[in-house]
């Protein structure tokens, strides 16, 4: 058979629905990004942990079940934003 593979990013757009719907979950005021380097502003806004966190992270787990639905695997495109994620000032230059 076959089976697919679907790539899921790590950040969401600030003009997204999700963000939209739900703003308590990000971090509006900021962008994710590397310090020190202007190149490095890549414009979506950071998680806001404590809020997800406060309802068992259900909008991962929306996010993941819709995914489910299309694909036999995914992978989620720089995971490593879990674990760390730089964040800049909204219109700061990649943190300098």
């Amino acid at each position: 058979g076959v089976a697919l593979k679907g790539d899921l990013p790590i950040g969401v757009t600030r003009c997204s629905a999700d963000v939209w719907a739900e703003p308590q979950l990000f971090k509006l005021d900021k962008n994710c990004g590397a310090p020190g380097n202007p190149e490095q502003d890549w414009g979506f806004p950071p998680y806001n942990w404590d809020a997800m966190h406060k309802d068992g992270c259900s909008w991962w787990r929306r996010r993941l079940s819709h995914m489910e639905q299309y694909f036999h695997a995914y992978r989620i495109d720089h995971v490593l934003g879990f674990f760390r994620m730089w964040e800049i000032p909204k219109h700061g230059h990649g943190g300098s």
